[in-house]
């Protein structure tokens, strides 16, 4: 097992931070959307869709913005593992020291 750092772990906190910052995005993302959604199906009615093509397209948006937002929030809990595991091979190793 290769030895793990400081670095190692400021690398992998920052992944975590990253990844964090990319899934509040995409909740604010999501959010923004629902919040607007009945406004878009309006408006979509107004520029000749039937209620049942807006309300159609609106729903297939909004699943892509859900799936978005699970991937980001997967991604995260994956980098909070990283950072766990190599934390606790960190500690474990200055113990051993």
């Amino acid at each position: 097992m290769a030895q793990v750092t400081k670095d190692d772990l400021r690398q992998a906190l920052r992944a975590w931070e990253i990844a964090r910052e990319k899934a509040l995005l995409e909740n604010q993302r999501h959010a923004a959307f629902l919040k607007n959604q009945q406004e878009l199906i309006r408006l979509m009615r107004e520029n000749g869709w039937t209620y049942a093509q807006a309300k159609t397209d609106v729903a297939t948006a909004s699943n892509g913005y859900s799936e978005a937002l699970q991937a980001a929030s997967k991604e995260m809990d994956n980098r909070c593992s990283d950072y766990m595991k190599l934390e606790a091979e960190f500690i474990e190793q200055q113990q051993q020291s």
